[in-house]
């Protein structure tokens, strides 16, 4: 068992379960940016990411990435909102020169459009420049439409890894390791129950959605 190269890992769990040291030693990275960290605040974002390198075009390219303007780069962090903080770690993270990244509870603060940007992100990070992702999350719902694999952490141990269909088909795993399933899921298996009719594995909504016009 280990962290796939060039996909989407995502480790889950409830809180204080120890997600993110599990999934550091794993990794052995330790390219992140504490966004909270008090001696940053009084720093621009262009002096930050020059902890990362040195290189402006490459620090364009990241803030460009995460849908910051160039005139951003001179905004002090501590300006950032909730949602902007999360992003701009993401850009300090790209800038570093590693072929693994971590990311901890990215989705906080996101509104959906912003989601499904990150989400196009982290693919274009896997399939273009074939990058390994790591997420520590519990936003079942979101993770649920990227994924490539899953371990599950309880106590402070993997106890299981597997794909998204893996873990989320499974009632009776995520009860025992209080993992909320996707709503999508939970909805799929409403309909086989109450209407007898057994909708197909989906991880997107639209796709959801034409196969209750065609079923039911």
């Amino acid at each position: 068992m280990g962290i796939k190269k060039s996909k989407i890992n995502v480790f889950i769990g409830p809180t204080g379960s120890g997600k993110k040291e599990v999934a550091l030693r794993m990794l052995k990275s330790n390219s992140f940016l504490d966004v909270f960290d008090i001696r940053l605040q009084d720093k621009s974002l262009k002096q930050i990411l020059s902890l990362q390198t040195q290189s402006t075009k490459k620090q364009k390219e990241a803030l460009q990435m995460i849908g910051f303007s160039e005139t951003d780069q001179n905004r002090l962090l501590k300006t950032l909102s909730q949602g902007e903080l999360q992003r701009f770690s993401i850009a300090y993270t790209l800038c570093s020169k590693c072929d693994s990244y971590i990311f901890f509870h990215p989705s906080v603060g996101l509104d959906a459009r912003n989601k499904q940007s990150l989400i196009k992100l982290f693919r274009l990070l896997k399939t273009r420049y074939h990058k390994t992702i790591v997420i520590v999350s519990h936003d079942s719902n979101w993770i649920h439409q990227f994924a490539d694999f899953l371990f599950v952490v309880y106590n402070s141990n993997v106890v299981f890894s597997g794909t998204s269909y893996d873990l989320f088909t499974n009632q009776d795993l995520c009860r025992k390791y209080q993992i909320k399933r996707p709503d999508i899921i939970e909805f799929e298996d409403f309909v086989l129950k109450k209407k007898g009719k057994r909708l197909g594995y989906r991880n997107d909504i639209k796709d959801l959605i034409k196969d209750i016009y065609r079923n039911i």
